[in-house]
Parts: C-alpha cells; structure tokens; sequence
C-alpha cells in the first residue's frame, strides 16, 4: 500500500506531496515524520506515483521527486 499526503508547508510558496513507499503504516509513518506535518491526514491512496520510487518517503515540490529521511 502506497500513502500518499498532500499538505502545504507554512512559508513553502506551494503544496508538497509525501508518498510512502516502504509499506510503512499510518502509525509507523506518524512517528516519522517531523512535527510541522503531524496535522497531516495519512490516507491511502490510488493515486499513481512514479514506478522507479523505491521503497522509503519520496517529497515532491511540484518538479521532482526527492527520497528523504525524517
């Protein structure tokens, strides 16, 4: 299962998206994540990401995907 979170960040001037690719559940994710996103609703989703992500958080600002540690 693949989550996918959009959320906007404060003084970011556009929305960021968090896909979760290592099968990580919403509680698993929640105490990784650092404080400003904890507000953030963990919905699964259908939603497509790209199919070379590996496993681990993916950030994408609108251009590119990014893997990243929390």
């Amino acid at each position: 299962m693949v989550y996918l979170l959009t959320f906007t960040v404060k003084y970011w001037p556009t929305t960021v998206r968090l896909a979760v690719t290592d099968g990580s559940q919403p509680e698993e994710i929640r105490r990784r994540l650092p404080a400003y996103m904890l507000e953030v609703e963990l919905e699964p989703t259908n939603e497509p990401v790209p199919a070379d992500l590996g496993p681990g958080l993916w950030l994408n600002d609108g251009k590119e995907w990014t893997n990243v540690v929390f």
